[in-house]
């Protein structure tokens, strides 16, 4: 079986020849094609092809062979069974891809590209069950950006979107892979840490707080003026044993950092992270 998924066109080769065809393309021998054979379908032992592109409205977006392992010469009536499965292939492929589009934005903030927010309490829901099923540690970071009203006032909303688009690019390129970035709000962002301890999220947040109040340095021309966040942390099982308790217990340490001078990081719920970077500070 030929595993190879994708290959490069090369121009004149058998696939650009078919790509260009309007009917499908009977080939009893490929040792006769003039090019030559192509590496991928003589290294599978490939010797005849039946071929056609498929088209869905207007747009090629694939191919489907029917080759065999010996020389055959494909009659008309099997071109045109060809050409008839084609067109179904085409739009069952088509219907897929509509589908799966839907299903992602469904779960998308349009504007950032980040989950949205009944995608992170689906996925909160689902990782407070892993966490409880194995024992394992979970924690939330929710985050607002300082004084966002007063900056889309300043230079107007698609000022705003763009500060917005350039946070949560900072955010995904900032968290680890297993982190899980949403956008649950307006200014107001979440991070899902599977299998992270508090004083581990705890210091995760804080870098997180020290990059965006330096993205001014790099990216004036967005961001305008200084701009930092408050960030609220909690962990499962210290502050919750369910998923509204956790992500609550954030919320309440998000509105503590907020109430205590905003651009900071508050661990539920009223520690700061530089206290907890104080390993004699941890409970025992």
């Amino acid at each position: 079986v030929n595993k190879l998924k994708r290959w490069k066109l090369r121009p004149g080769g058998l696939t650009s020849h078919i790509l260009n065809q309007d009917q499908p393309v009977i080939i009893p021998d490929i040792e006769e094609l003039e090019e030559g054979v192509n590496p991928v379908l003589a290294r599978a032992g490939v010797k005849s092809i039946i071929a056609t592109p498929l088209t869905a409205r207007g747009k090629i977006i694939g191919i489907l062979y029917v080759d065999d392992f010996v020389k055959r010469d494909f009659d008309e009536n099997a071109a045109s069974v060809l050409g008839l499965l084609s067109g179904y292939a085409a739009l069952s492929i088509e219907k897929m891809r509509l589908l799966e589009y839907t299903k992602k934005m469904a779960i998308t903030d349009g504007l950032t590209g980040l989950q949205n927010q009944q995608e992170f309490f689906e996925q909160l829901d689902s990782e407070m069950a892993r966490a409880h099923r194995y024992d394992r540690t979970l924690s939330v970071v929710e985050l607002d950006i300082d004084f966002f009203k007063p900056f889309n006032d300043k230079f107007g909303h698609p000022a705003g979107n763009e500060l917005l688009r350039l946070l949560a690019r900072t955010l995904t390129d900032n968290s680890r892979q297993t982190d899980q970035v949403s956008r649950t709000g307006g200014e107001e962002f979440a991070i899902l840490m599977p299998e992270t301890g508090l004083r581990d999220a705890a210091m995760l947040a804080e870098r997180l707080r020290v990059v965006i109040e330096g993205l001014f340095d790099d990216h004036s021309e967005v961001v305008r003026v200084k701009t930092t966040v408050s960030i609220g942390v909690a962990t499962f099982p210290e502050h919750g044993s369910t998923a509204a308790e956790l992500f609550q217990a954030a919320d309440k340490a998000l509105y503590q950092a907020k109430e205590t001078g905003r651009n900071r990081v508050i661990v539920f719920p009223d520690q700061t992270a530089d206290q907890l970077a104080d390993e004699s500070t941890l409970p025992s």
